[in-house]
């Protein structure tokens, strides 16, 4: 948005505050104490949806002014030269497709067979969900405040994904080499990667490692890491020992998650969000706790408020205040594996090692096979000693 959308933005949401604030110190007047509770969910649901409004007005007027500048200046242009903008966009990306399939030895084929895997909504969901688990800070580059999140573009075709620097833009191929979903998309995420780190601070670190420090040859150094990541995000992944053990320590170290912290989702990533934005997020989300607690029963917490509390409350360091949401969000929904896992984290911060070494035990029997259970058994036997 603009300065000045912003600031229209920024108007609305004070006025609105105002208007609840009123309507909040005029309920608490009303003599009947459970009309005032019913009220207060009234208006809770009321503001949520106001905040929503206000939002799709933002963005809605964002896009509407990007609508009206793409039609003055399709306007301007002739249709002649509209088809060819159109044409060299679609050679273009024609050109990396075709480069893509060739660096594995095939051709881009644009037809799926009958034997072929086709790339899905929601395989792509899951794969992109299970690469940002596992490079938390994709994201952490200069690049992103300027240019944002790289998108994805599905194209009919047989290759690998790549990278688009022009576009910002990981293009990623319908159809699968091999059905290996995961290593065709963390192809283009690890070009992506190395493309954002300018100053070369991967690859410097990458080049450290004892059988790599004689190579000097940039392309060969790219190839290993490339094909290294895929086995990060794949073999590693699920708890199967590939990578050489100085390799395993770099990724763990230079890649991967904390293994000496819980569990935290791309979202709650503390580079993600700014102060502003992480304090009002969070004064929403205990605010609903809180009243969820004052409540006596009669208003249950959200398990995505216990989930996102927890989590707001770790990063503040206040494991004795995230450790009792973990709880109740094991009981409300005792098959969610990674509450399990942080609970056994925040235990640990709290010196309750009892209930570290339960939640640990309850983690790893649901997931006896990745890199996590490895993480969580070893913990384990930390607490054991």
């Amino acid at each position: 948005m603009s300065a000045e959308q912003r600031r229209e933005h920024v108007k609305q949401e004070l006025e609105l505050k105002k208007k609840l604030e009123f309507a909040a110190s005029f309920i608490s007047t009303l003599p009947n104490k459970d009309g005032s509770t019913e009220v207060k969910n009234m208006t809770k649901s009321i503001e949520a949806l106001f905040v929503k409004v206000v939002d799709v007005e933002a963005a809605l007027k964002k896009l509407t002014d990007d609508l009206e500048a793409v039609q003055k200046q399709s306007a301007e242009m002739s249709v002649s030269e509209i088809e060819t903008r159109v044409t060299d966009e679609l050679d273009y990306i024609h050109d990396l497709v075709k480069l893509s399939a060739k660096r594995i030895g095939l051709e881009p084929f644009p037809l799926a067979r009958p034997e072929d895997k086709i790339f899905a909504m929601s395989m792509l969901l899951k794969s992109l969900n299970q690469i940002t688990e596992f490079d938390p800070h994709i994201f952490h580059n200069d690049r992103v405040p300027l240019f944002g999140r790289p998108y994805v573009l599905l194209v009919p075709a047989t290759c690998n994904a790549i990278y688009d620097w022009k576009n910002n833009c990981i293009i990623l191929p319908t159809i699968v080499p091999g059905g290996n979903f995961m290593g065709s998309l963390a192809t283009g995420i690890i070009e992506y990667r190395l493309d954002a780190d300018e100053e070369k601070k991967i690859l410097t670190s990458y080049n450290q490692l004892p059988d790599l420090k004689t190579v000097r040859s940039i392309i060969q150094l790219k190839a290993r890491l490339i094909k290294e990541y895929i086995i990060w995000m794949t073999s590693e992944y699920n708890g199967y020992r590939i990578l050489s053990k100085e390799s395993k320590n770099w990724f763990e170290h230079e890649i991967g998650p904390s293994k000496n912290e819980m569990f935290t989702p791309l979202e709650f990533q503390s580079y993600i969000m700014t102060s502003m934005e992480f304090n009002k997020m969070f004064d929403e989300v205990t605010a609903r706790l809180k009243e969820a607690d004052e409540s006596e029963g009669k208003i249950q917490p959200t398990a995505e408020d216990l989930w996102a509390g927890s989590q707001l409350y770790y990063q503040q360091g206040k494991f004795d205040k995230a450790c009792p949401l973990l709880e109740k969000l094991v009981k409300i929904q005792p098959e969610n594996n990674m509450a399990w896992y942080n609970l056994g984290f925040v235990a640990m911060k709290n010196s309750n090692r009892s209930l570290a070494r339960e939640a640990f035990n309850t983690y790893c029997k649901m997931d006896t096979q990745s890199w996590w259970s490895k993480v969580a058994r070893d913990q384990l036997r930390n607490l054991g000693t």
